[in-house]
């Protein structure tokens, strides 16, 4: 049994900040967390939307930094686990390390999907104003 603690985040309220110390991971029980990071230039940008059953953080496991901002987009309930401990449990239970690979599967299709779908121009204008409207305004 791995322990964990549970949190409620209410809409717009953050889950991680980018370049924290990387501490533990969130496994998404219920509601969208979008995942933002700058560009070379500063600017925001949406990088992916978790949602119920996602694994935010996962960065945690292997780096001593958090990647992205992460903000809830609704009310969001988790599940969080300390990264070492996440990693201690992963060497002992296999279904595990099959749980986190799948997840970790899921988040690169989800990548690759919209990177081939943007180089391609076949995501319509719709579709990219509404992904940038899902993001929280920061201040």
């Amino acid at each position: 049994m791995v322990p964990f603690k549970s949190y409620v985040f209410e809409p717009g309220a953050t889950l991680l900040q980018g370049g924290a110390p990387a501490l533990g991971v969130h496994f998404v029980v219920s509601g969208a967390v979008t995942l933002v990071c700058e560009d070379f230039v500063g600017k925001e940008r949406i990088v992916r939307i978790v949602q119920d059953g996602g694994i935010i953080g996962l960065e945690t496991l292997t780096e001593s930094r958090t990647r992205h901002v992460a903000l809830a987009l609704d009310k969001v309930r988790t599940r969080w686990i300390m990264a070492i401990r996440l990693r201690d449990s992963l060497q002992r239970a296999p279904e595990l390390q099959w749980m986190v690979l799948h997840q970790m599967q899921v988040a690169l299709d989800e990548a690759e999907s919209w990177i081939s779908a943007l180089v391609s121009g076949t995501v319509p204008a719709r579709v990219r104003l509404a992904a940038a409207a899902a993001a929280p305004a920061t201040g």
